[in-house]
């Protein structure tokens, strides 16, 4: 196990793959939330600027493509695979998606050595 495999679990597996897959299942999105409040406090201070929302919202799906090419550019398609295994797992949030998790985790520990 390298440090960039130890890196890549921490950044992609848990924070991007299980977290996100965490917060799908509850419907909630701490992102969405902080964009939201920050929109609507600029709404608040002028309410022509009601094109916020979409400017933030495009920001986003942005970031989320940026996420995804790092961690294909650091894991390949192994490391893409792993994050999906850790997504699935934060979705079920049962053994089996804990089973998925930590399959994710050895997938993604030599992603970064073989990608």
């Amino acid at each position: 196990m390298s440090d960039r495999g130890d890196n890549y679990v921490q950044e992609f597996i848990i924070t991007f793959g299980f977290l996100e897959g965490l917060w799908f299942r509850l419907g909630y999105s701490p992102e969405g939330t902080i964009v939201d409040a920050i929109a609507e406090v600029i709404k608040t201070i002028n309410p022509d600027y009601s094109w916020v929302s979409i400017v933030f919202m495009v920001l986003s799906v942005i970031f989320f493509i940026i996420t995804l090419s790092q961690a294909f550019e650091i894991g390949g398609g192994l490391g893409i695979f792993a994050i999906f295994l850790a997504f699935i797992g934060g979705i079920l949030l049962n053994q089996i998606g804990f089973i998925l998790l930590a399959v994710a985790i050895l997938i993604g520990w030599i992603s970064p050595d073989v990608g």
